[in-house]
């Protein structure tokens, strides 16, 4: 029983370690087509939805237990999405 329970933590985890990888690139890619648009309407759609992401894995990430790796690379991905919402005009 303790090995079920040790293995879904170790899956439960994973999972929120892949979620915060897939919401900081998510976050980078509304970001970067904010950043090459041209027309209001859609600079502003797209920066509100890379803020959303950015804003999700802020207030996500310090629910998880992440590896030093882990850390490491989420910090940077957070940091590549705050200096393109900061481009968009965001204060942060």
């Amino acid at each position: 029983m303790m090995h079920d329970h040790t293995a879904l933590q170790s899956q439960a985890r994973r999972a929120s370690v892949s979620f915060l990888m897939a919401e900081t690139d998510v976050g980078i890619t509304f970001a970067d087509i904010a950043l090459r648009c041209e027309h209001p309407r859609r600079i502003a759609e797209t920066r509100s939805r890379a803020r959303a992401a950015y804003q999700a894995a802020i207030r996500y990430s310090g629910r998880v237990s992440l590896t030093d790796d882990e850390a490491r690379e989420i910090g940077l991905r957070l940091s590549r999405l705050r200096a393109r919402l900061q481009q968009l005009g965001e204060s942060l």
